[in-house]
C-alpha cells in the first residue's frame, strides 16, 4: 500500500533541514527532503522553490510533528531586535545626517590607491600571468578561448604598468591565440569540396 507524503516542516537552511531529517530517521520515521538537490546546489533558488520541505508518510505526520516540537527549545522566543542596544557612534565618526559629506581624499592618497607598490603585481600583470594557462585550458575546452580572447583584450587596452616579463607572456599568448584561431580556418580552405 502506497503512503502519501505530507510536509512536516519547511526550512530555509539546508543544515537545519538535514538535522531534522536525521532526528526523524533516528526515531524510526522515514523522512525525505523535497527540493534538497535543487536548493542545495543552487542555494539562491531555495526561496524560489519554497525552501527545504521535510516530508514524512502522512500516516506518521502527527508523530513527526511531536518529535520536531520536542527538538525545539521550550523557551525559544523570537528576538526583539528593537530592544537590542547597538551603541552610539564614536565621537570621531560623523552622525548620519543628511548633507554631511566625507572630505575629499588627499591627492597623494588617491594616487597611492591607483598604483600598487613596485614589488606588487598590478591587475594587468596578474591577467597577463594567467594568459598561457588560460590558453591551455581553452585548447582543451574550446569555449574558454572566448575568455582568453577577452582577457587578452583587457591586458592590451589597460593603462596599468606591465613589466617586460609580462609583456613577453602577453605577446606569446597573442601569437598562440592567433595560431589557434587561424589553423582551423586555413585547413577549411584547403579541404576538398
Amino acid at each position: 500500500m502506497r503512503d502519501d507524503l505530507a510536509t512536516a516542516a519547511v526550512f530555509g537552511d539546508l543544515t537545519q533541514a538535514q538535522a531534522a531529517r536525521l532526528d526523524l530517521d533516528a526515531a524510526g520515521i522515514p523522512a525525505f527532503l523535497a527540493d534538497e538537490n535543487v536548493a542545495g546546489g543552487l542555494f539562491h533558488l531555495a526561496t524560489a522553490v519554497g525552501g527545504f520541505k521535510l516530508q514524512v508518510p502522512a500516516s506518521r505526520l502527527d508523530e513527526a510533528l511531536r518529535l520536531l516540537d520536542e527538538q525545539m527549545p521550550a523557551d525559544a522566543q523570537p528576538t526583539d531586535w528593537s530592544a537590542v542596544d547597538v551603541g552610539q557612534p564614536e565621537p570621531d565618526e560623523p552622525a548620519d545626517e543628511e548633507g554631511a559629506e566625507a572630505p575629499p581624499p588627499a591627492p597623494e592618497t588617491a594616487q597611492a590607491a591607483e598604483a600598487p607598490p613596485e614589488g606588487e603585481l598590478t591587475r594587468r600583470e596578474r591577467w597577463a600571468d594567467g594568459l598561457l594557462r588560460q590558453w591551455v585550458f581553452g585548447v582543451i575546452f574550446f569555449p574558454l578561448m572566448l575568455l582568453v580572447f577577452w582577457r587578452l583584450v583587457q591586458v592590451w587596452t589597460s593603462d596599468e604598468r606591465l613589466g617586460p616579463a609580462y609583456q613577453r607572456k602577453t605577446v606569446v599568448a597573442t601569437v598562440l591565440l592567433v595560431l589557434t584561431a587561424a589553423v582551423p580556418v586555413a585547413l577549411c580552405g584547403f579541404l576538398p569540396r
